[in-house]
């Protein structure tokens, strides 16, 4: 791989809540209709600077949610507006995506000229990101995103980037096929190279997502995933001098993402909650559904490999594929299915708003706001959210498995790759 110039800007926004994820939606899925299949999702962007809101078939739902409770009346009126646009908007994207199931990958030279520049750049967006990431970042993307056959077992970041330059290295002396070349080779060469350019788009985004989570993690004074810390977290004061130690339930809603429309003075009173407590409370939940929200935009940087299958992004989920071809890479010839990688990526895209935490946590608080209530919720989000991220790295290894054909597929084999990454 050719050396980076310039480092990395790790401090990408990242949140912006449910509004600007469906925007980019509804947007990916316009400028694709006038692409006639391009694939593209966003060309022009850098990878990690997204603003964030959100059979044979295997789930790579998590498993552990937030419990379920009455919901108050407080918070429907907060909620209500916002989930239905939510789901409405997600409706109609998978209405529009539905109308292109048969959509493949235009094979013309000037379309595999156009994916093949389309790869440099994300590989050198990667090489770019990575060089520039804390050893503690790419520490905890090889803890979390990088294959693995048992806990305790991980990558070292040396093995990990070695394991994608393989990769990558491996594309980049690949000759495109001759003008003549049969659609079945043409096509082969376009997959692996929309294969790459989404791993390397993955591998990016986590990255830049990782750094901003543990700066977030540092001022919020929680540590999850390896990063953080648990120091005393930056506490912002009031203005106006009144109530310095106390937060009211007001303040506390303030700090989390906008949900929809809710009246203060309906949430004013019951006293308060130290406010270091509650700012700790506030930056968690705030960090942990932002990157719940980065899962989303991940698999839009797939959009491009699962095209050349002829599946919509938006309704992978629940596609019946018929004898898809296998998965190979430069770098990898023995075959894995595309399948399970396709479905899990649809899963993640369709249900990555159902694991926020936001809703839980001010319901409860809603109900009783004090300083008991809210230990109990640090408590609750911070091993919640890791036993979520160990289930996780569980299901992805079990999809690897599942996906091998003809013999286990190693760790760095694209596939396993491809999977850990999303």
């Amino acid at each position: 791989m050719q050396a980076s110039s310039g480092s990395p800007n790790t401090d990408d926004a990242l949140v912006e809540g449910e509004a600007a994820a469906q925007g980019a939606v509804a947007e990916r899925v316009d400028s694709r209709a006038e692409a006639n299949g391009s694939g593209a999702y966003d060309e022009n962007q850098e990878e990690g600077s997204e603003e964030y809101e959100d059979d044979d078939s295997f789930s790579v739902g998590l498993p552990v949610e937030p419990p379920k409770k009455r919901v108050p009346v407080l918070i429907v009126g907060s909620f209500l507006t916002a989930w239905l646009l939510l789901l409405l908007a997600v409706a109609l994207s998978s209405v529009k995506g539905g109308r292109r199931a048969s959509m493949n990958l235009p094979l013309d030279d000037d379309s595999l000229l156009n994916y093949r520049e389309r790869f440099r750049e994300g590989a050198d967006k990667l090489e770019e990101r990575w060089m520039g990431a804390p050893e503690s970042v790419k520490t905890s993307y090889c803890r979390y995103f990088m294959p693995s056959t048992d806990d305790g077992k991980y990558m070292s970041p040396a093995d990990g980037w070695q394991a994608l330059q393989r990769q990558v290295n491996a594309m980049h002396r690949t000759p495109a096929p001759d003008s003549s070349a049969s659609v079945e080779d043409k096509w082969n060469y376009a997959m692996q190279l929309q294969l790459l350019t989404s791993l390397c788009n993955s591998v990016t985004l986590r990255l830049g997502g990782l750094a901003q989570f543990e700066s977030k993690a540092e001022k919020g004074g929680f540590q999850l995933l390896g990063l953080g810390s648990e120091e005393a977290p930056d506490v912002d004061l009031p203005t106006d001098g009144d109530d310095e130690e106390g937060m009211l339930l007001s303040e506390f809603m303030d700090l989390l993402p906008a949900r929809g429309p809710y009246s203060p003075t309906e949430v004013e009173g019951g006293g308060t909650v130290p406010r270091h407590l509650a700012t700790k409370l506030g930056s968690m939940v705030e960090a942990i559904d932002a990157r719940t929200q980065e899962d989303r935009y991940v698999g839009f940087r797939w959009d491009g490999f699962v095209d050349a299958f002829g599946v919509v992004l938006e309704t992978a989920a629940d596609e019946e594929f018929k004898d898809p071809k296998p998965i190979t890479s430069p770098a990898d010839r023995i075959p894995g299915d595309a399948r399970l990688l396709i479905r899990a990526l649809g899963e993640q895209v369709e249900k990555a708003p159902d694991r926020m935490w936001t809703p839980y946590v001010l319901q409860a608080c809603a109900e009783s706001w004090d300083e008991n209530t809210v230990k109990k919720l640090l408590k609750e989000v911070q091993e919640g959210e890791n036993e979520r991220a160990a289930a996780r790295v569980v299901q992805k290894r079990e999809i690897v498995e599942q996906s091998a054909l003809e013999m286990p597929l190693g760790k760095e084999h694209v596939v396993s790759l491809a999977v850990f990454s999303i």
